[in-house]
């Protein structure tokens, strides 16, 4: 392939696609094609690049060696033409294009997060922009921000990456928790050694931090998400760690316990992360400019009502991962 056509690029979306949803049966309703259909057009694409990409059959699909290298690079490719897409429209006048946003679970209740004041100033914009919100875990959402599938992503991220940075947002306070049919739930001195006697759950992301903390060296069970985490803990079978924004109405409803707090509860700063090349984009750049601008006015908000928000000193905020402010 000495030249890339928009046919090309029809055919590494759908490709992308079959890759995504594992297969050519998962990707009909995505793609809104039959299977023949799907497998001509992986076809073609195979014989225009002249290597096999996948294996599909009785045995189930899988990407051959070449087919994972076109696939990472198709991400790359794709990702790189849509933001050459905005980076155009917006040059006309009028911002276009897509908004691609990933962050983590069970947010939304915590009074400090200010995705939804940064999407309310967003919409207020004069724009065209199509905005795509996913949420997944902290590494999920590294991954998609470097493989170009998301412009930037908002989570409390275990592990940084040098090349992506975070600037802090706010921090949110996570407690240790039983629910109401365990038998730690009605327990007053309550120890250490009775928590690690019991079922631990573990965050996939955060596993060797929640079984340091309480000093224990295997889990019962792990998450990806904190609603399966809460879950798990509401069954009174285990005990595992929740926002505390998050728990608050099932602690209010005598469901859920907080167990230790001076000793397990925790601050984790949540922080947006973004490639450089994406924060060179005019939507990426106001919406940038939105999100900070909603963490300060929940920052005055908090001073007027005297409800300080949580603090981590030790966290180096708002440190700038773009060479200059955003501009609206």
């Amino acid at each position: 392939m000495k030249r890339v056509s928009d046919a090309d690029l029809r055919l590494l979306r759908i490709f992308m696609t079959v890759v995504e949803c594992k297969g050519f049966a998962a990707a009909q309703a995505e793609l809104n094609l039959s299977a023949p259909s799907i497998s001509g057009y992986i076809s073609a694409l195979e014989q225009r690049l002249g290597m096999r990409l996948c294996s599909r059959g009785r045995s189930g699909f899988s990407l051959t060696d070449k087919g994972a290298v076109i696939y990472r690079e198709a991400q790359r490719l794709v990702g790189a033409t849509e933001e050459f897409v905005a980076q155009a429209s917006a040059a006309k006048g009028r911002p276009s294009g897509t908004l691609k946003i990933g962050m983590a679970d069970c947010t939304l209740s915590d009074p400090n997060a200010p995705m939804v004041r940064a999407i309310e100033r967003f919409s207020r914009r004069d724009h065209d922009v199509r905005i795509e919100v996913s949420v997944a875990p902290p590494a999920s959402l590294q991954r998609s921000v470097l493989d170009h599938q998301l412009h930037l992503a908002i989570a409390g991220f275990p592990a940084e990456i040098s090349i992506l940075p975070g600037e802090w947002l706010y921090d949110e306070r996570n407690s240790f928790y039983c629910g109401h049919g365990h038998p730690l739930f009605a327990k007053n001195d309550l120890a250490l050694s009775d928590i690690r006697s019991a079922r631990i759950i573990a965050r996939s992301y955060w596993r060797h931090a929640d079984l340091a903390r309480l000093g224990v060296e295997r889990e019962a069970a792990v998450v990806d998400v904190m609603e399966a985490q809460a879950m798990l803990i509401l069954s009174g079978g285990y005990l595992g760690y929740l926002p505390e924004h998050y728990a608050t109405p099932w602690v209010e409803k005598g469901a859920l316990r907080q167990l230790l707090p001076e000793q397990l509860s925790y601050i984790s700063p949540f922080s947006f992360i973004t490639r450089r090349a994406s924060s060179q984009v005019q939507v990426v750049r106001q919406f940038i400019a939105d999100l900070r601008a909603s963490v300060s006015e929940l920052d005055a908000n908090a001073e007027f009502d005297k409800t300080p928000r949580i603090r981590r000193r030790a966290f180096q905020r708002r440190r700038d991962i773009i060479a200059q402010e955003p501009r609206s």
